[in-house]
């Protein structure tokens, strides 16, 4: 079969693409960094097709959102193992200040349009030393926490307290519930059993260092070109655009909760208020007071 390659190497410029965008097997499109591209209408990949994107892609579906993001094996079905829509990290060793590929999805509230798996490169600075908890984003859909395991080199646990859970912020009820079971999926608007809200703030444990986001492991897989152990991959479903459920309240935190003097009342885990909580506006030095 001939191998064909459609580079777009323009930089400070912007590309449209008024129909399909399809990617065949063994085919790259190359977005580099500093480029737009804009797609108005369906973006596919089939086999081992690529879209390389170290720039910027607007993926915005026709009227009635009826096109979408879509990953397919050679046989025309779902391919769910990454790889095909990779967003890069343009400067791993500098990541501080790389800039990063970036995908925006538009014009389509339906999230059974975006079937297709989005591969993340990913690498920051830690947020503690020790024991401490990462603050992390997970714009998926149908993402179980158990993969997270695996594309961060880390042992996660069900169990509270370990240092190895998975937390998210309850802002009603001002606590940080855990994830009680890791094959729990990321879903739009969280409702149902074992689903979790993708718009939450998630937290992720770390136990004498042993997730550290700064430096993967040695032996890390990336997706080639990208060398060996230079960055973490994520993998997952884009979070479409949902103006109903794509959004986190942060509202009314606390509302009707009795707090206890100076913080000494209990969550619903047996946590004392104070031992998590600040009231800046009476307190600044890092104690709880009411």
């Amino acid at each position: 079969m001939r191998k064909s390659l459609l580079t777009i190497a323009l930089l400070a410029a912007i590309v449209s693409v008024q129909a399909q965008l399809h990617i065949d097997d063994t085919a790259s499109t190359y977005v580099s960094e500093g480029t737009l591209v804009y797609n108005n209408g369906a973006l596919q990949t089939r086999g081992s097709g690529m879209l390389d994107i170290h720039g910027n892609v607007i993926a915005e579906s026709s009227v009635g959102g009826t096109t979408g993001i879509r990953t397919l094996d050679l046989n025309g079905d779902p391919k769910t193992d990454g790889g095909n829509i990779v967003l890069r990290l343009n400067d791993p060793a500098n990541y501080a200040t790389s800039t990063y590929g970036q995908l925006f999805i538009a014009g389509s509230n339906n999230q059974l349009n975006t079937p297709g798996i989005i591969s993340k490169e990913y690498r920051t600075a830690r947020h503690g030393n020790g024991n401490y908890f990462q603050q992390i984003a997970l714009p998926f859909m149908n993402k179980t926490f158990a993969s997270l395991s695996t594309e961060l080199g880390k042992t996660f646990s069900p169990n509270r307290w370990t240092q190895n859970e998975i937390l998210y912020w309850n802002n009603t009820n001002v606590v940080s519930n855990h994830i009680t079971d890791l094959n729990s999926v990321i879903s739009i608007g969280g409702v149902g059993t074992n689903l979790i809200n993708g718009a939450n703030y998630f937290m992720l444990g770390s136990s004498n260092n042993n997730l550290d986001l700064s430096t993967p492991p040695a032996t890390m897989p990336t997706i080639a070109p990208t060398p060996t152990g230079t960055v973490y991959t994520l993998h997952g479903r884009a979070y479409a655009p949902n103006a109903a459920q794509e959004t986190a309240t942060l509202q009314n935190a606390g509302n009707g909760i009795n707090f206890g003097t100076n913080g000494n009342a209990t969550n619903q885990y047996g946590e004392t208020y104070y031992s998590y909580l600040q009231d800046q506006f009476s307190n600044t030095t890092g104690a709880f007071k009411c």
